[in-house]
């Protein structure tokens, strides 16, 4: 109980110098290989890091480029052929129904307008085309009453100048029976 390490080890007859010197060596070697693991870890941190900075920049990169290439097809597939749908219903709503929509073949929604907006355009053409022949036919009833207006005056002066004539001859026959009957008396 109260003896020293050194009494033990010269009881004993061993001494803890060497044991103590290599713990000493370890530990110096523990702290050279912490220090070199830490270095690694450090380096290899830093190489997680740019993996994830280049990755991360692949990334945004990627999402850029598929973003792009989205608005294109969208641009191609609908902005641009409703676009052109835009441009032939305001020429139709300005009266021109020799307008063409195009895309009427396609499958989307697009083509659908175009298909309805292409049957728009031709019950309109066919509404036009009706109202113009039924104006014709009211130009026609107009003028065959204008003409039947004037035979029907021409027939009324006819009968006015037969009447007066009627009248003439009765007057002038009147006029030659007095006359025979003066003669006849005479």
């Amino acid at each position: 109980e109260g003896t020293t390490a050194e009494k033990i080890d010269a009881m004993v007859r061993v001494s803890d110098a060497p044991a103590i010197e290599a713990l000493g060596v370890l530990s110096n070697a523990t702290l050279i290989e912490n220090d070199l693991t830490s270095e690694a870890l450090n380096r290899g941190v830093t190489n997680v890091r740019q993996v994830s900075t280049w990755l991360a920049l692949f990334t945004a990169l990627s999402g850029v480029l598929i973003s792009i290439a989205v608005a294109i097809i969208l641009s191609r597939g609908a902005v641009r052929p409703a676009g052109r749908i835009a441009d032939s219903m305001k020429q139709l709503a300005e009266g021109d129904t020799d307008v063409d929509f195009p895309d009427r073949n396609d499958r989307t929604e697009v083509g659908i307008i175009a298909t309805v907006a292409t049957q728009f355009a031709d019950t309109l053409r066919h509404n036009q085309k009706l109202r113009a022949e039924s104006e014709a036919q009211a130009d026609t009833q107009r003028a065959m009453a204008a003409e039947q207006a004037g035979l029907l005056e021409e027939q009324k002066a006819l009968q006015a100048r037969i009447d007066q004539e009627n009248a003439e001859r009765k007057t002038h026959q009147d006029r030659q029976e007095d006359l025979q009957r003066e003669l006849a008396r005479a």
